[in-house]
């Protein structure tokens, strides 16, 4: 199941860095929209790293920071883009 996830997470990434080279797509939207699926993708590292490997300082406020921030970009750049 983390395989799949994994993989899963990752083309996610991809389809959204993708947005970046698509003309039918605004930039800037296209901008939050990658940097979004970044911070996202970020927060998964943090998160799989606290649980699998050693702990990090502070390391659950930054996952959730991360989460967060990814998600506030993902919806701006698809706000942006659709209105």
């Amino acid at each position: 199941p983390v395989t799949v996830y994994g993989m899963v997470i990752t083309l996610m990434l991809l389809s959204a860095m993708l947005k970046l080279t698509d003309a039918a797509w605004g930039a800037g939207a296209s901008l939050l929209v990658g940097l979004g699926a970044f911070l996202f993708y970020l927060s998964d590292i943090t998160l799989a790293w606290l649980k699998f490997v050693a702990p990090i300082q502070n390391g659950r406020i930054i996952n959730i920071g991360l989460y967060h921030l990814g998600q506030i970009c993902i919806a701006a750049g698809v706000a942006l883009q659709f209105s």
